[in-house]
């Protein structure tokens, strides 16, 4: 009964995507602001074992296997308000995406693009606070990016999302800004490439590779894709890697030190990030910036943490996992 429950919602989710516009998203991310930072819990190491290993009578059983399937099957902007699994806490900001310097990257990657998006800046886990007490403390830091590719904030057209991770990847940063450099003067980065380094970060890494292999890179082909207005082109040109690094002139080195980085990222105004165009085939480096994403101000919504969607794109050449979604029908 369970899984004909949870497969009737999910072919109603997908029959009744439709499309929706920057100026709709913005609107309902920027309501109803809240005055405390919700706690939800996330995911731990648990849930991940009991995907696993749990029974199939068990309704918490695969429960992880089958959100991060729909994640990556659902292209809708929304999804049903609930605490997401996978990082929990954040804060969203509306941005402009703007590219103004030459490559052969297509889509709303090629120079002269100019369109409007949300960013959603999240922790892995419900470790969203700052403690330099112990070598396990600290945060996975993430950065989801949805652009919408119109010249018109109220046109509705498909979405485009970019999933990133800081540059330490699944594993935690005990840095005490969210944009800004480490404490060895490392500068902070944010990435679609970010492979696990430690032994826990290696087994999270790979159960998600289960779904696509590997799964610590998140490709841009839809992004390089995209036609202004909507569609597709038929050829196009992605980058293989994108980085996104904060101005340095944009904000002050002597920042003070914040518990919690969604009240850092409520106190930040008119901040803005380079796009480098990082490689094309993950061996030859360009480091090429390309662009900018300017961000207004951040807010802490519960549309922002509970009912804002950012579909993560499989890698290409194994889409046909996901045709007529039966790599979320067939959860075993």
């Amino acid at each position: 009964m369970t899984k004909i429950i949870i497969l009737f919602v999910l072919f109603y989710s997908f029959s009744a995507h439709s499309l929706a516009s920057f100026e709709e998203i913005k609107n309902k991310v920027y309501q109803d602001k809240l005055t405390y930072l919700p706690q939800h819990a996330g995911v731990d190491v648990w849930d991940v074992v009991s995907s696993l290993i749990g029974s199939e009578n068990d309704p918490n059983a695969h429960g992880l296997i089958l959100r991060s399937r729909i994640t990556m099957v659902d292209v809708s902007d929304e999804r049903v308000p609930e605490p997401k699994w996978l990082h929990p806490r954040g804060a969203c900001a509306s941005v402009q995406w703007l590219i103004d310097e030459e490559s052969s990257a297509t889509g709303l990657f090629a120079k002269g693009t100019d369109v409007r998006g949300i960013v959603r800046v999240s922790s892995g886990t419900s470790d969203s606070e700052y403690i330099n007490s112990t070598d396990f403390s600290g945060r996975i830091m993430g950065m989801a990016i949805k652009l919408f590719p119109s010249a018109s904030p109220s046109e509705n057209v498909l979405s485009r999302n970019m999933i990133t991770l800081d540059q330490y990847g699944f594993e935690k940063s005990q840095r005490k800004h969210t944009f800004w450099e480490d404490d060895n003067k490392t500068p902070v980065y944010f990435t679609n490439v970010a492979p696990a380094k430690s032994l826990l970060g290696k087994f999270l890494s790979s159960f998600f590779d289960r779904f696509d292999n590997p799964n610590w890179t998140r490709p841009l082909y839809q992004v390089a894709k995209a036609k202004i207005g909507g569609g597709d082109f038929s050829q196009f040109v992605a980058p293989y890697e994108i980085r996104f690094q904060i101005k340095r002139e944009k904000i002050k080195p002597d920042l003070k030190i914040y518990g919690d980085f969604r009240s850092e990222l409520l106190d930040l105004e008119n901040i803005e990030m380079d796009i480098i165009l990082q490689s094309f085939d993950g061996r030859t480096q360009i480091e090429k910036r390309i662009g900018s994403l300017r961000f207004d101000k951040f807010v802490v919504t519960d549309y922002c943490d509970l009912t804002l969607h950012f579909h993560h794109n499989p890698i290409e050449d194994q889409w046909e996992k996901y045709t007529n979604y039966e790599a979320v029908k067939n959860i075993d």
